[in-house]
């Protein structure tokens, strides 16, 4: 009996212990600016201190316009698989310090999440980051997993931050991703703050002409 009970809580702490947490990353600040999964929570010493297997790729690399969408790509070297993620947008510049211009996360996942994934409400932002919800391909892993972004209205460069899991005790933090330039152009439908429109512009030209007309009417008049 004793034998049957000590099999089968070892068979339950592997079973446990190798995926990734599986509702996702908390809700809490602390990993919206960290994004570094709980030591304890993973059984594990931290994270891994090598080069990560995955690579982040965004298309395109710039944006003109706030209703523009871009697609970012997380994907496995030679077909390593991660079974768990945490991704956000922030400003540049990025990496060293952690000052309240860069853990911010800005822009917004799109409601069309891919599957066992859900948004997370990092610096007030409601889909302003995204991880799993459950455990990434049925426990399995995936190789590749495609996301789309929208920036906020105004401008700035941007890079992608991601922590991923590859099984419950071995993760990467923060990688980033390229530079991807934000430029977001004025509406051509509106004026430039200060400056007339072009109904004003037109009867400004044309006023000395209506004065002139209206003098030589009154001197025809007057002989």
């Amino acid at each position: 009996m004793n034998v049957f009970i000590s099999v089968s809580l070892v068979l339950m702490i592997h079973l446990y212990g190798v995926g990734a947490y599986p509702s996702g990353a908390p809700q809490k600040p602390e990993v919206c600016r960290d994004m570094e999964p709980s030591a304890q929570g993973h059984n594990s010493t931290g994270p891994q201190n090598g080069i990560s297997p995955y690579n982040i790729t965004v298309s395109p690399n710039k944006i003109t316009s706030a209703d523009q969408e871009l697609t970012v790509t997380i994907t496995g070297t030679n077909g390593t698989t991660f079974r768990g993620f945490l991704l956000q947008a922030r400003r540049v510049p990025t990496p060293g310090t952690f000052g309240p211009t860069v853990i911010a996360a800005v822009g917004a996942f799109s409601d069309m999440l891919p599957k066992d994934t859900k948004h997370l409400n990092c610096n007030s932002k409601p889909k302003g980051a995204l991880t799993h919800i459950a455990r990434l391909g049925g426990g399995n892993g995936v190789n590749s997993l495609s996301v789309k972004w929208k920036p906020d209205s105004t401008g700035g460069n941007i890079k992608f931050w991601l922590t991923t899991v590859q099984v419950r005790q071995i993760y990467w933090i923060r990688e980033l991703s390229s530079v991807v330039e934000i430029q977001i152009q004025p509406s051509s439908n509106n004026t430039t703050p200060g400056s007339p429109s072009s109904s004003t512009t037109i009867y400004i030209t044309l006023m000395p002409l209506l004065l002139a007309l209206v003098a030589q009417l009154l001197l025809q008049r007057t002989n």
